[in-house]
């Protein structure tokens, strides 16, 4: 185990060392970017830990990209890539997992939402505004901003006032159910586009 952490410490020190050098002097980047993708392997297959590899990983993806040389082709770059993609998927798998009791509660109001989905975008937009605000008293006109700014911008404005994101300090179910209306909404621009 000794060893282990000796290693981190070295691959630690070697990003370190490229950093405190990089103001105005030539710096091996490269190098910085091999050991972060080992400091994140080592999280990833020893620790078993892929919420510690995943910065470490991403680091040395966005280094390598930045540098002049393409080192996209070079194993531990796809190797690093993939892992980042497993640790998505799992990152997934764990969101969902914990959206399903939402989505279950939901599920009634996400049927009629699904139903008034298939009518048009200014339909769609006031049957979301009226029964599914996205904040307390919201009003909006969508027959006159068709009118101003044309249907795709009202789908972003849309987009952007029931953005899960934009919610933040709201309960889950709330956000859950803003998530799943802004896929809605953003399959509408879509089709748009």
């Amino acid at each position: 185990m000794f060893l282990i952490f000796g290693a981190l410490d070295k691959y630690r020190e070697v990003i370190l060392v490229n950093k405190i050098y990089h103001k105005g002097e030539s710096v091996d980047i490269e190098i910085e970017s091999i050991s972060s993708y080992k400091i994140g392997k080592i999280f990833f297959k020893i620790f078993k830990d892929m919420v510690r590899a995943k910065p470490y990983f991403m680091s040395a993806i966005i280094v390598a990209q930045d540098l002049e040389r393409n080192l996209m082709m070079e194993d531990w770059y796809k190797d690093a890539v993939q892992l980042v993609d497993e640790i998505n998927a799992w990152e997934e798998t764990i969101r969902i997992k914990d959206k399903e009791p939402y989505l279950e509660q939901l599920k009634d109001v996400l049927a009629l939402i699904k139903d008034q989905y298939k009518n048009s975008i200014e339909s769609f937009i006031k049957y979301l505004i009226k029964n599914h605000p996205p904040t307390e008293g919201f009003v909006f006109d969508v027959d006159e901003q068709v009118k101003t700014i044309g249907q795709r911008k009202l789908l972003v404005t849309m987009i952007m006032k029931y953005h899960p994101d934009k919610h933040a300090n709201s309960d889950m179910l709330k956000k859950v159910k803003m998530e799943e209306i802004t896929k809605y909404l953003n399959n509408k621009l879509e089709i748009i586009k």
